[in-house]
């Protein structure tokens, strides 16, 4: 049995949500798991009136995954916070979560909490988003979006904040695991003391990725 799916950043309520995809293989992985770790921006915005029906359709069938079994909710950036996540969504949203695998401790946050971008310049922010889709938009393959993020100055440098603030924390808390979210930048890597740092990528391009948890390990996959 997997100690944990870690997924992020499904977006549910944006067009390019990849719900269905996600939806599908949950429900495939929850006999294989003890818990699922949303890890932040399960939701693009907490106006369920916009959402497009399917998704709340989705949304419905993932509530359903915690009769099989443990699910965490964790707030990123657009739920806004656990609290107003909680009152809309009806969902247990915490702003993190630890639990151990093998004996090793792992910690989980969305990591928004480390990006000083997206609060100092809002704007910014939602023009880089707009763009974003828009090139997927004219690129069924994402490989313009993928190049465009991967260029991007700015996206990189956030990228290097998020993943330094979360393993500071994880130093701090005496974990070897950590997993964050948030920058979309799906990665896995162990740093010189053991410590392991990943990123769960997201659920709005092509490929889409999560990762696992087994025995103190984890492990990243990708999805076409």
């Amino acid at each position: 049995m997997l100690d944990a799916v870690i997924v992020s950043d499904l977006h549910l309520g944006a067009v390019n949500s990849r719900h269905r995809e996600i939806e599908r293989l949950l429900w495939r992985l929850v006999s294989r798991t003890h818990r699922i770790v949303f890890n932040g921006d399960l939701v693009d915005h907490c106006n369920l009136a916009r959402w497009p029906r399917e998704h709340v359709v989705t949304l419905d069938s993932l509530r359903r995954l915690s009769e099989r079994a443990e699910v965490v909710w964790i707030a990123g950036n657009h739920e806004e916070s656990s609290a107003k996540a909680h009152s809309v969504l009806d969902l247990p949203f915490v702003d993190e979560y630890r639990f151990v695998s093998a004996g090793v401790p792992v910690l989980c946050q969305h990591g928004h909490q480390y990006d000083n971008f997206i609060r100092a310049h809002p704007i910014l922010t939602w023009m880089g988003d707009v763009g974003y889709r828009l090139a997927q938009a004219v690129d069924s393959t994402h490989r313009v979006a993928r190049c465009l993020k991967r260029r991007s100055k700015i996206l990189l440098a956030c990228a290097e904040a998020v993943a330094a603030g979360a393993v500071r924390k994880a130093r701090r808390e005496r974990c070897g695991l950590v997993a964050t979210g948030h920058t979309h930048l799906a990665s896995v890597a162990e740093l010189s003391d053991g410590l392991r740092y990943a990123n769960t990528g997201c659920w709005t391009e092509k490929p889409a990725s999560y990762v696992t948890v087994e025995d103190g390990s984890i492990e990243l996959h990708t999805v076409p």
